[in-house]
């Protein structure tokens, strides 16, 4: 079995090119740490010793006990006086009333320290109209079916109290703003501001565009505007006021 110091040899130079420049790392002349490694420790000075193990980085304690072990940093914990006052008081107790202080103490422990499986929020829902059949087009085109109504439930935010039937999107001519699937809040009414976004039938297709006139205008630049013509049978549905 390899003695301590044959150890600390082996892993001083497993970190260095050789002894001599270990010895020129930690500014200790070589004469003294060759004595240590040959003679022994116990006879080596406690400050020797302390660079020694710093620049190795392993624990003095654990190396005067002639084992090589990384150093652990120790967090000093101060207690408060009460603190103080029940460890003085644990240990004036014998085995019986240690064994009921840790039987309570871990019992104790556990129930502060578990994590409670939280129910999932309920989120409140409002009912508005809607349609499974009917889409609206952000893209070239959609037939709408404006008798194809159900009643479905969704979040109860500011804008579904406002809206009157939502509509899902199908195309990707509204993006970035808008994309394909997403459900849109509308409220009824029968003409908006040009600039704004809302619900339109041409010629019993429906539309998800921005208004611009004389024209319906799409968001993503690789669709054209639909131009109005005279022939044209146009229906404003409503004003897009959030999405679902």
């Amino acid at each position: 079995m390899k003695s301590i110091e044959e150890n600390l040899k082996e892993y001083i130079l497993s970190k260095y090119k050789s002894i001599r420049a270990f010895t020129k790392e930690i500014d200790v002349p070589y004469s003294t740490i060759d004595n240590m490694l040959k003679r022994g420790i116990g006879g080596t000075g406690m400050n020797v010793i302390f660079s020694v193990c710093k620049a190795l980085n392993i624990d003095t304690d654990e190396l005067a006990n002639g084992k090589i072990a990384p150093k652990i940093e120790k967090t000093t914990v101060e207690l408060s006086k009460h603190e103080n006052l029940h460890i003085k008081k644990y240990r004036e107790l014998d085995t019986h009333g240690k064994k009921m202080v840790d039987f309570t103490l871990d019992e104790e422990y556990e129930r502060c320290t578990s994590i409670e499986e939280e129910e999932p929020e309920e989120i409140p829902t409002i009912e508005i109209k809607s349609s499974v059949y009917n889409k609206v087009s952000a893209g070239t085109g959609y037939m709408l079916d404006t008798e194809e109504w159900e009643t479905i439930e969704i979040p109860d935010t500011y804008e579904s109290r406002e809206a009157d039937f939502a509509l899902t999107i199908s195309g990707n001519s509204m993006e970035p703003i808008y994309y394909d699937g997403d459900m849109v809040l509308v409220k009824a009414q029968p003409q908006i501001e040009i600039g704004e976004i809302g619900i339109f039938i041409i010629n019993d297709e429906g539309f998800i565009k921005k208004y611009g006139g004389n024209r319906l205008i799409s968001l993503n630049n690789k669709y054209r505007d639909i131009i109005f013509s005279e022939n044209d049978y146009i229906i404003c549905c409503g004003k897009v006021i959030g999405r679902v």
